[in-house]
This record gives structure tokens, C-alpha cells and sequence, in this order.
């Protein structure tokens, strides 16, 4: 077959020049993106090593292991288009989906609560009565059960209950460092699809050329 002629070509190089133009923007997003990684894991390690340096009474290393398993806060889901997802206690408890959120009331004390008993002893209505706060309580027990276990599963409970301020903002830093860890592998993804259809069209130009 014969060469294309410059008006055929025209269409196809307009093509390119879109492709190497939406290329070079998603690189330039990558460098960005790149440059927060950066500045968040930086940051995340530097806050780390002064809590380490300053703390004294509470040694931040392996061994403040307490022998508890861990269970990480944040998951990739991968696909088509990678995405971020922070763990809760309903992914690790189905008891938490039973629980339905209720106004805040003020428990009562055990004085009244003893006084409702035996008035529930006596009358119906108070006996309704008693039944509907005694299964209170127990949501109320549901629910500081769950915050406690929210507790236990946050990885940064390996270094004990009184974790100095640095090591939670550090932990902050690395969070953030995966969200952005995930936005530049969809970057990746989108630039080396570009760099494929690139090297397509343009294999095909030539091919015409010869």
C-alpha cells in the first residue's frame, strides 16, 4: 500500500498530540502527588523518631509489643480504579450493625433504679417501664464494647494506652501517605494505558509510511 497523504495524516498526528497532552498533565499530577508522599512520610517519621528521642517513661519500640494482634485501620481495595477505605468496628464485629443510634440519655442511678424495680413489683406500667431501661443499658454496654474495640484494632495501641501526641499525629501522616500512595497508582495506570495507545497509534502511522 502507498503512503497516506499529509491530509489523512493530519487527524492521526492530532490524535498524538492530544495523547502526549493529556500524558504530560497526568505527569504532572504525579509530581504533585509525589511531592505530598513525600512531605507526608517525612513528616510521619519525624514526629515518630522525637516521640522516641523525648519519651522516657514509655519505650517506643518492638518491645512494647503487648502480644496482641492488629488489625490495620486502612485497605486498599483494588480494581480498576484502586481505592482507600478506613476499617470501623462493622467490619470486624457484626454486632455493630445491630445497634441503632439513640439520642444520649443519662443512666440512671442505682438509688432510682432500685426504687423502679420495686415499684415494677407493684405495677404494670412501671414493670414496661423497667424493661425499656434495663435493655438500655445493655445497648449502652453494646456500644462502649465496640468503642473499646475500635480501641484494641488501631495499630498504634502496640505502644500501650499513653501514647504521646507526636505518635498520633505521625500516624496521621502515614494515612494520609496511602491515600495519596493509591492516587499515583492510578495515575500509573492511566499514564502507562496512554503510553500503550501511543506506541499503537503511532506504529500504525509508520506502518503506513513503509
Amino acid at each position: 500500500p502507498g503512503s497516506l497523504s499529509m491530509a489523512a495524516k493530519a487527524p492521526i498526528h492530532e490524535h498524538l498530540d492530544r495523547l502526549l497532552i493529556k500524558y504530560f498533565s497526568q505527569y504532572e499530577e504525579y509530581l504533585a502527588y509525589y511531592t505530598q508522599l513525600s512531605k507526608h512520610a517525612n513528616q510521619g517519621y519525624t514526629k515518630f523518631l522525637r516521640a522516641r528521642f523525648h519519651q522516657k517513661t514509655i519505650p517506643l519500640d518492638a518491645t512494647s509489643y503487648s502480644g496482641r494482634v492488629f488489625e490495620p485501620l486502612t485497605t486498599v481495595e483494588e480494581g480498576e480504579n484502586p481505592s482507600v477505605r478506613m476499617r470501623t468496628a462493622k467490619d470486624i464485629s457484626p454486632k455493630a450493625d445491630k445497634i441503632t443510634e439513640k439520642k444520649e440519655r443519662k443512666p440512671l442511678s442505682e438509688l432510682r433504679l432500685r426504687a423502679l424495680e420495686k415499684a415494677a413489683e407493684k405495677d404494670e406500667r412501671y414493670k414496661k417501664m423497667l424493661e425499656k431501661v434495663r435493655q438500655s443499658n445493655k445497648d449502652d454496654k453494646k456500644k462502649k464494647e465496640i468503642e473499646n474495640l475500635k480501641k484494641v484494632l488501631d495499630p498504634v495501641e502496640w505502644f500501650g494506652y499513653l501514647i504521646p501526641a507526636q505518635v498520633r499525629e505521625a500516624q496521621a501522616d502515614f494515612k494520609n501517605a496511602v491515600k495519596v500512595i493509591v492516587r499515583l497508582a492510578q495515575l500509573k495506570r492511566a499514564m502507562t494505558t496512554l503510553e500503550n495507545e501511543y506506541v499503537k497509534v503511532k506504529s500504525k502511522l509508520l506502518s503506513a509510511d513503509d
